[in-house]
C-alpha cells in the first residue's frame, strides 16, 4: 500500500494548497468588497463629518438600501437639521445685530474677568474706536477716560470676588464717562447663572444733551430766584446799583449778611 498511501498524501498536500489559495483568493476579495461597499462610503461619511465640523456645506450621493446607506441617509438628514439651525441662528444673529447697530445706545458684554466679548454695538466703536484683540473693559477705556477707568477697576474687583451683595458692589462701578465734549452714562445690567454672576452687559447712553439742560436749567432756577430777591427788597438793590453799601449796611445790617 506504499504506492497508494504516498498517492494519497499528494492528493492531501494538493488539495491543502488548493484550498489555501482559495481562501487567501476569497480572502482577497471579501476585503476588496468590504473596501468598496462599507470602507468607501464610511470615508465619504469621515471627509462629510469633517466638512461639516469646520462649517462647510456637506452634499452626499443618494444612500443605498443596506446598513451602510440607512447610516449616510441618518447623516443627511443630520446635516440638513443642522444647516437650517444654523440658518435661524444666522438670521436672529443678524436681526439682532439690526436692532443694536439702529438704536442710540452702546451694549458691551463683559465676562468676569471684564474682557469685552466679541459682539457689541457698532456705535461703541464709533464713539471710542476700535477695540483690537480682547482687551478689558477698563483698558479699553483708559485711552478715553483714565480716571474713570482706574475706578471700573478697582471696583470690578468686587464684582469678580463676590464678597459684597451684587448690586452694591455694581453701585461701585463708575456711572459715568467723559470723552472730550460728551459724557455717557453707563448702566450695569447682571447675568446670573445659577444665582451667580456669569456676565454683565454695559449700557452706554450718551447723556450731553441731557446734563447741558439740567445745566440751563439750574441756571434759569438761579437767575429766577435772584430776580425774584430783587423785586422782593427793590430799596437793597437800588443800595447796590448806587454803590452806596455803608448806608445799606448801616441802616439793614441782615440784608448784609
Amino acid at each position: 500500500l506504499g504506492n497508494e498511501n504516498r498517492a494519497i498524501a499528494e492528493v492531501e498536500r494538493r488539495t491543502l494548497l488548493v484550498s489555501s489559495a482559495v481562501a487567501l483568493g476569497l480572502t482577497v476579495l471579501l476585503m476588496g468588497m468590504v473596501r468598496i461597499v462599507i470602507g468607501r462610503p464610511l470615508g465619504k461619511l469621515l471627509v462629510a463629518a469633517r466638512r461639516l465640523e469646520a462649517g462647510e456645506r456637506v452634499e452626499l450621493d443618494r444612500p443605498s438600501d443596506d446598513e451602510v446607506g440607512k447610516l449616510t441617509s441618518a447623516f443627511r438628514s443630520m446635516a440638513e437639521a443642522i444647516e437650517v439651525r444654523e440658518q435661524r441662528i444666522t438670521a436672529r444673529n443678524r436681526d439682532m445685530r439690526l436692532v443694536l447697530d439702529n438704536v442710540g445706545q452702546g451694549f458691551i458684554t463683559l465676562d468676569l474677568q471684564g474682557v469685552i466679548s466679541a459682539e457689541r454695538s457698532r456705535v461703541v466703536d464709533e464713539w471710542f474706536g476700535r477695540a483690537d484683540g480682547s482687551p478689558t473693559f477698563w483698558a479699553y477705556v483708559r485711552r478715553v477716560d483714565p480716571k474713570a477707568s482706574e475706578w471700573f477697576e478697582l471696583g470690578w474687583d468686587a464684582v469678580r470676588d463676590d464678597v459684597l451683595p451684587l448690586e452694591g458692589a455694581l453701585d461701585q462701578l463708575p456711572s459715568t464717562l467723559r470723552h472730550g465734549a460728551r459724557t455717557f452714562e453707563l448702566a450695569y445690567r447682571p447675568i446670573l447663572q445659577d444665582d451667580r454672576v456669569d456676565k454683565v452687559i454695559v449700557v452706554i447712553t450718551v447723556v450731553t444733551a441731557r446734563i447741558e439742560g439740567e445745566r440751563e436749567e439750574r441756571a434759569h432756577r438761579e437767575l429766577a430766584a435772584f430776580c425774584r430777591r430783587i423785586l422782593a427788597d427793590r430799596l437793597a438793590f437800588g443800595y447796590f446799583e448806587n454803590g452806596d453799601y455803608s448806608v445799606w449796611s448801616i441802616n439793614n445790617p441782615r440784608r448784609l449778611m
